[in-house]
């Protein structure tokens, strides 16, 4: 008989404010494979991902149905969400910060959670998601979408020695 354990790191990001937000080194992401931007965000995040402490599931996959039937998909395909290990679900700008956190990259982001910043951030975000499709065609005419599976993108898996 073998019993595995599985050790998490966490590590606790404090905010002015007194809010914390949990990020541990293991972090399912939520995207929408239809859209390029978002494809494109998720393939940054794979490749820096040296660790591989990341989970990236598209919200139109079998995987997130079966998997994931807590998170509602029209509020996912809506908002960027992300899940840590403890099960705590963070959207929009909070998901972005607690993954580019856990593989230890674009720190700067968290300065986006200050007051001032975190309400200016949020809005732009929404008005981002909103207008993510129309975005995408304006800075990606010929994304890699449409030639994926059923219209979806594809991230293309690093493969790590």
């Amino acid at each position: 008989m073998v019993i595995c354990e599985t050790v998490l790191i966490v590590c606790t990001v404090r905010i002015r404010e007194g809010v914390e937000l949990s990020m541990s080194k293991s972090l399912t992401v939520f995207y929408d494979g239809a859209c390029p931007i978002c494809c494109a965000e998720m393939a940054s995040l794979e490749r820096y991902d040296q660790g591989d402490v990341l989970s990236l599931v598209d919200v139109h996959s079998e995987e997130f149905v079966l998997t994931y039937p807590h998170i509602q998909k029209t509020q996912a395909m809506h908002v960027l969400h992300a899940q840590d290990a403890s099960g705590n679900v963070l959207k929009g700008v909070d998901a972005n910060i607690a993954a580019w956190a856990a593989i230890g990259r674009k720190r700067w982001l968290r300065w986006l959670r200050l007051p001032v910043l975190k309400q200016l951030s949020d809005w732009a975000y929404m008005r981002f998601a909103n207008n993510r499709y129309w975005i995408s065609s304006l800075l990606m005419p010929a994304s890699r979408c449409a030639s994926g599976p059923r219209g979806r993108c594809t991230i293309k898996k690093q493969s790590r020695p």
